[in-house]
């Protein structure tokens, strides 16, 4: 698996009243050859197909189903990620989600957004 690097926030940079200043994704299974079914840190989830992201040569081998399928969710940087160093941020998973799939009518997902504009703007 390939390293990754580990965030932090403090007190005095973190943002408040939106979603949580690192997205995670909690839970993933495989819902079709190159899609998965999600759960993120902010209550959010959806299945995503991910085939827009498997671009360049870390990801080639992820174009075979059976690769693909060998994902896991990284319990340290919380995404998901593969057996040959492949990983994809949550950030640019969340990217691909259609705003009509937003829950609860709230564009970033907030209770009550204060940015009111879309969190994950494409």
């Amino acid at each position: 698996m390939g390293a990754c690097r580990i965030a932090t926030a403090t007190a005095t940079n973190r943002p408040t009243g939106l979603i949580p200043t690192i997205l995670h994704i909690l839970d993933a299974e495989l819902a079709g050859p190159f899609s998965l079914h999600l759960r993120f840190n902010d209550g959010f989830s959806a299945t995503v197909d991910l085939r827009p992201l498997l671009i360049g040569p870390i990801f080639e081998p992820l174009l075979d189903p059976n690769a693909f399928a060998q994902f896991t969710v990284d319990p340290i940087c919380k995404t998901v990620c593969w057996p040959n160093g492949a990983d994809l941020a949550p950030e640019a998973i969340r990217s691909l989600v259609p705003a009509e799939q937003e829950i609860g009518g709230s564009p970033c997902n907030a209770p009550k957004c204060l940015c009111g504009q879309n969190f994950f703007a494409r």
